[in-house]
C-alpha cells in the first residue's frame, strides 16, 4: 500500500504517504541476553550495528529522601511524604522506577517501600506500592496501582490495607486488623484507540486490547515486639492489536500487535524499623508489524482459460517494523537488609518470621 501510494504523484497520494511516515518513524530489533535490560535513560542503540551499553539498575532510585523529586508524586503526594516524616521519627525507606521496553512501546513502574515509627509512642507505618504507566505510540495510559500498608496509631488501633486498581478500576479494598497471608490475583481488559488512516476508499482504524493482570502475596507476622510484613506486587501486561484495509481491491495492509510485558518486587518491612526487597523480571517481548500485499492474477486452467485472483507475498513496509524481547527472567536486590541508624543490624526475626515471611538472605549483608 506505502508502495503504491508512493508511485502516485497528485497530492491525495502525497498526503497519505506523509501519514504513514508520521506513524512507521524507525526500523528497531533487539534481543537482549539473560541478565539485560532496554531503558531509556541507561541503554543506547548506536548506529554502528546495534551495540550497546549494558546497565541493570533501576531507571532512577533514591533510599536517602523519603519524596525526592517529582517523579514519585505517582507514590504519594508531598503532604503524605512530609506527614510520613514528621510522623515517624525512626525510618528506612526507598523509592525506584524502571523504564521498560522502547519508544513507541513502553511501561514505567514505580515502587516505593517505607518503614516508619515513632520512637516515644509505639506509632508505626508500613507501607509498600507498585504502580504502571504505560505508552502505545503517541498514547499514554495507567495500567494500575497495588497499595499496602499495616499503620499503628498512637492510640494503638491498627490498620491494615491492601489495595489494587487497573485503569481506573477498583478490583481489590481488604482492610483488616489481624496480621494475615493473602494472595490476590486480578485482570481487566479494555480497548484504547491510537490512530485512523483514510485512504481513499478505505481506512485503516488501528486499536489495542489491553489486557493488564496484577498479583500480590501478602504475609504478615508478628512477635511480642515486632511486626514483619512480606509484600509481592507483580504487574503484567499483555497487548493485542490487528487491523487492515484494502484499496480498490488491489492492494491491502495493516499493522500487527503483540506486547507482554511485566514487572515485580518483593519488600520486607519491619516496624524496628527496618526495610529490604528485591526487583525483578520474566521473560518479556514486543512485537511490531506494518505489511501489505498486492493482489495478482494466477491461471489455473489453460482450457478453457479461468483465472483466479489471488494475494500475492506478504511485505513489511521499511522502515516499519518494531522487535524486542527479553529472553530470561531476572531478579536483583534492591536494597539489603537496613535499619533506622539508631539500630544495630542484625537477625532480629523469630524463627517462625524466618520460615514464613523472609527470605533470610536479606538479613546479613
Amino acid at each position: 500500500m506505502y508502495r503504491y501510494m508512493s508511485m502516485k504523484q497528485n497530492d491525495e497520494a502525497k498526503a497519505v504517504v506523509e501519514e504513514f511516515q508520521k506513524f512507521f518513524l524507525v526500523e528497531e530489533t533487539y534481543e537482549l541476553d539473560d541478565d539485560e535490560d532496554e531503558s531509556e535513560s541507561n541503554t543506547t542503540m548506536a548506529d554502528d550495528g546495534g551495540h550497546r551499553r549494558r546497565k541493570r539498575a533501576w531507571t532512577h532510585s533514591s533510599c536517602s529522601d523519603w519524596g525526592h523529586s517529582t517523579y514519585y508524586n505517582i507514590i504519594q503526594s508531598s503532604s503524605q511524604f512530609n506527614s510520613d516524616k514528621s510522623s515517624h521519627n525512626r525510618r528506612r525507606h526507598c523509592l525506584a522506577y524502571k523504564y521498560i521496553g522502547v519508544s513507541k512501546a513502553n511501561a514505567k513502574m514505580y515502587g516505593g517501600m517505607f518503614a516508619g515509627r515513632h520512637s516515644s509512642n509505639g506509632r508505626y507505618k508500613l507501607f509498600t506500592k507498585l504502580v504502571g504507566r504505560a505508552q502505545l505510540f503517541s498514547k499514554t495510559f495507567d495500567v494500575g496501582t497495588i497499595l499496602s500498608y499495616r499503620i499503628k496509631s498512637s492510640s494503638g488501633s491498627i490498620t491494615q490495607r491492601n489495595y489494587m486498581v487497573i485503569a481506573g478500576k477498583s478490583l481489590l479494598d481488604s482492610k483488616s486488623t489481624s496480621c494475615t497471608t493473602r494472595t490476590w490475583a486480578y485482570e481487566h481488559n479494555f480497548y484504547i484507540p491510537i490512530y485512523k488512516i483514510n485512504i481513499w476508499v478505505a481506512s485503516i482504524d488501528v486499536g489495542a486490547q489491553i489486557r493488564p493482570r496484577f498479583e500480590m502475596n501478602f504475609i504478615c507476622t508478628s512477635s511480642s515486639n515486632t511486626v514483619i510484613t512480606k509484600v509481592q506486587p507483580k504487574a503484567i501486561l499483555r497487548v493485542g492489536a490487528s487491523a487492515q484495509a484494502s484499496l480498490a481491491k488491489l492492494v491491502r495492509g495493516g499493522l500487527t500487535i503483540g506486547i507482554n510485558l511485566n514487572f515485580y518486587v518483593e519488600t520486607v518491612t519491619e516496624s524496628v524499623p527496618c526495610i529490604a526487597g528485591y526487583y525483578g523480571y520474566d521473560p518479556m517481548s514486543i512485537s511490531i508489524e506494518a505489511w501489505y500485499q498486492f493482489r495478482s492474477k494466477v491461471k489455473v486452467q489453460f482450457w478453457p482459460p479461468k483465472i483466479k485472483w489471488t494475494w500475492g507475498k506478504r511485505y513489511t513496509w521499511r522502515p516499519s517494523s518494531l522487535k524486542w524481547k527479553i529472553t530470561s527472567g531476572y531478579r536483583r536486590s534492591w536494597l539489603s537488609r537496613r535499619c533506622d541508624g539508631s539500630t544495630p543490624l542484625g537477625p532480629l526475626l523469630t524463627n517462625a518470621a524466618k520460615k514464613n515471611c523472609v527470605d533470610y538472605s536479606l538479613v546479613n549483608e
